[in-house]
């Protein structure tokens, strides 16, 4: 998918100047070793669309750029792409609700945003996180944003405690090293204080109801009513996790998409319906969405997943079961 994003015309114009063809094989040689894939090495590097789509990946790895300019040109190709990465959703929401492809897109333009590799550990987005503290989390069995966020307050001193000292230990000056631990922890603690999360209640006025079990006619354009509420009050409305390189500043902006269990058993999804909300500035928030519901009648699981633009792993998501008659 991101060879297909860098083929856009956008990126038509990208310069490759004299001799640049050199620098991409040499910078596709280091996104190759740091994603241990050798397909980048077949590209042809005097396209301007292999050199952005190297350019996304350095950027994502967190890789040095060989010149300046290449600083730049990737300035350049980061201000284009969500444009592509939109348009590419709202075709693949449209083409019978390819669910799969719209929410690996998604995830690369969080992967943009945070300039992260998906591969790579989501508490890399932390301020004051390093491997070492990572592993140091791993053995405790806190292994994504959400294993944090649910934390209690006396636990959540021991992680400061341990993601302060494993900034300690990797530097040997004693008074840098006690500067750094406090810095670290403190950065830690904000970061993880101001992740976004919202709880989602999903009911609807026109549909009748027995036993709280929603109920909608079979093959009909139907609506339901979405409340999303915030449960972290100290969550900020900027993004500001990323951690040096190419900084991405900008409020997280989500999407709300409504997806049908398939009943086969396969666990795929299918897209009923999908409405970008955008910033969400206040603590509570309405949205309706419309989808045309199944053909045939039965109990089947709606699912609502409210899925963020520019940070990996809060996404939230709701599952209800309702009666189509």
């Amino acid at each position: 998918l991101l060879k297909l994003l860098s083929d856009a015309g956008e990126f038509d114009e990208l310069p490759v100047r004299h001799n640049e063809e050199m620098l991409n094989n040499e910078l596709a040689g280091d996104i190759a070793r740091t994603i241990e894939s050798d397909a980048l090495m077949s590209l042809d590097m005097s396209s301007p669309h292999s050199k952005a789509l190297l350019l996304v990946l350095a950027h994502c790895c967190r890789l040095p750029l060989p010149i300046s300019d290449y600083i730049n040109d990737t300035k350049s190709v980061l201000d284009q792409l969500p444009r592509v990465l939109n348009a590419c959703i709202d075709i693949a929401a449209e083409d019978e609700g390819r669910m799969d492809i719209v929410l690996t897109l998604m995830d690369i333009a969080k992967m943009v945003s945070q300039g992260l590799y998906l591969q790579n550990s989501e508490l890399e987005q932390l301020k004051g996180v390093n491997r070492e503290s990572i592993l140091l989390l791993k053995a405790r069995n806190i292994v994504c944003l959400s294993d944090l966020m649910n934390i209690i307050p006396q636990r959540m001193r021991e992680i400061e405690k341990l993601v302060a000292n494993s900034n300690t230990n990797n530097d040997s000056s004693v008074s840098n090293s006690s500067r750094n631990s406090i810095n670290s922890s403190s950065e830690f603690s904000i970061s993880v204080r101001e992740l976004p999360s919202y709880v989602l209640t999903i009911s609807t006025q026109k549909s009748s109801s027995v036993s709280d079990q929603m109920q909608f006619p079979r093959g009909s354009v139907c609506e339901v009513d979405i409340a999303i509420c915030k449960s972290n009050s100290n969550s900020n409305t900027t993004n500001q996790l990323r951690k040096g390189g190419q900084q991405i500043r900008k409020a997280p902006s989500w999407w709300l998409l409504l997806s049908l269990v398939d009943d086969a058993g396969s666990g795929k999804m299918q897209l009923l319906g999908m409405k970008r909300v955008g910033k969400i500035a206040n603590s509570n928030m309405r949205v309706q969405l419309r989808f045309e519901s199944p053909k045939q009648a039965g109990i089947v699981q709606l699912v609502i997943r409210m899925v963020c633009d520019a940070v990996l792993g809060v996404d939230q998501m709701k599952s209800v079961a309702v009666v189509i008659q």
